[in-house]
């Protein structure tokens, strides 16, 4: 199983399957840098608010991403197939810090 981990904004070259962690289109990315985005496998608009705001710190954050992640099985088992296969490259914004904390957490998930 492969999986990398990078910033979308200064992504390592890989050949693995690019797929971009962020419940919002990062601004300044063209689309070509990305091959698959789907904003549900980033954590939700309130979960990330309220690390955002300081309501919650990062290890409360990856607990609740959890607990959304076992609500969406199926992108965690489409993204296992691919990290399984031809590998994963996880792309996360460096701007926003639930990108890199729901990375760690799918990363850690997948090498379960």
């Amino acid at each position: 199983m492969t999986v990398e981990v990078s910033e979308v904004q200064n992504p390592n070259k890989s050949d693995l399957l690019r797929v971009l962690i962020a419940r919002r289109w990062p601004g300044a990315i063209a689309k070509k840098e990305v091959d698959q985005w789907d904003p549900d496998i980033a954590a939700s608009v309130s979960l990330t608010d309220a690390l955002n705001n300081q309501e919650i710190n990062p290890e409360i954050f990856k607990k609740l991403y959890l607990q959304e992640l076992d609500k969406n099985q199926a992108l965690i088992a489409w993204l296992g197939k691919i990290a399984a296969g031809s590998g994963l490259h996880l792309l996360i914004n460096r701007d926003d810090e639930s990108s890199q904390l729901c990375a760690q957490v799918i990363t850690h998930e997948l090498k379960k």
